[in-house]
């Protein structure tokens, strides 16, 4: 699906399934008998809802106005560019 997107589109989307996927996979690995279960298991969980936060603070102050200026007919590419976390290389 990605296969047609600009580089810097896959690299974002790329980006978010590893940071999501990561703790899970983690976590399927820890030895409940592990003295240090509960903390790690915590940190995993902290870590997680704070991407999730990150991804929705990204949406509100980026995407949805990049998604309003595409709606409303402008084609501002520079919100979408900055919410994929786009950079010009000069």
């Amino acid at each position: 699906m990605l296969d047609c997107a600009p580089s810097y589109v896959r690299e974002r989307c790329e980006l978010i399934i590893h940071n999501f996927t990561v703790p899970l996979r983690l976590r399927k690995e820890l030895d409940p008998s592990d003295p240090h279960f509960e903390a790690i298991s915590s940190s995993l969980d902290e870590h997680t809802i704070n991407l999730e936060e990150e991804l929705h603070c990204d949406i509100e102050g980026c995407l949805i106005p990049a998604l309003d200026d595409m709606l409303n007919g402008s084609s501002n590419r520079e919100n979408t560019r900055t919410w994929i976390g786009h950079q010009e290389v000069s």
